[in-house]
Parts: structure tokens; C-alpha cells; sequence
């Protein structure tokens, strides 16, 4: 019941930017909440794509929206950084991490500051 819950959360949390942790909300956690948080993220995810949609292979389409390749504090540091750009303080984490995993890959900067935008017009619109 609590992974549904997780799971639940997590495509809320994609889905709509209105409810979601953005980055005012992350800067005021402390670093247990902030690995607790990531974590819940990726087993609500690793959940839906396992249970929901019955990938054989769920951390090959997790690791597109997830760092799934870096330790937990390399990801809250990132995270971290990634709100010290003030433009980015109202990104939800999700968004934040999708960002993240897609910077890895230098080829998608266009990619990137499109979904940005998209982002931005999200959170304007609420």
C-alpha cells in the first residue's frame, strides 16, 4: 500500500507543478528529508515502471528521468546546486532531477531549455 501511495505522489508530482517540492521547499530540508525525498521519488518510480506499466527493465527507463548512476549525496548536492540559480528556485524536484539526468547528455542542452520553458509557463500558470 505505502509503494501505491509513492507511486501515486510521484506522477502527481510530474504531472502537476501546482503541489509539487520546489526549491524553497528543498533549501528548508535537512539532508535526511532530502535523501528520504530522492528515495521515495525512485521507488515510486521504479514501482510504477515494475508493477504498473511491467517493464522487464525498470532502471533502464528510471535512469532517463533519474541519475540513477550517482550515490544519494551526489544527487542532494546537485540538487543543491541546481537552486542556487535563482530562476530555478520554483522547479519542482522532479524537474529538477529530470534537468539533472538530462544535462549528463551534452547533446540535449536545446532539449533542456525547452522543457525549462515549459516548466516556467507551468508555474506561471498557477
Amino acid at each position: 500500500m505505502k509503494k501505491i501511495i509513492i507511486a501515486v505522489l510521484v506522477l502527481a508530482a510530474f504531472a502537476n507543478t501546482a503541489y509539487a517540492i520546489d526549491g524553497r521547499a528543498w533549501a528548508e530540508m535537512p539532508y535526511d528529508e532530502k535523501a528520504s525525498y530522492l528515495m521515495g521519488i525512485y521507488e515510486g518510480m521504479e514501482f510504477y515502471e515494475a508493477m504498473v506499466v511491467k517493464r522487464p527493465y525498470p532502471d533502464w527507463e528510471i535512469s532517463r528521468y533519474f541519475p540513477t548512476k550517482f550515490p544519494i549525496h551526489v544527487i542532494i548536492q546537485s540538487v543543491d546546486l541546481f537552486y542556487t540559480d535563482a530562476t530555478n528556485k520554483l522547479f519542482p524536484v522532479t524537474s529538477a532531477l529530470y534537468i539533472l539526468t538530462m544535462e549528463l547528455d551534452v547533446d540535449k542542452k536545446d532539449v533542456i531549455e525547452a522543457y525549462k520553458a515549459r516548466i516556467r509557463r507551468s508555474i506561471r500558470q498557477h
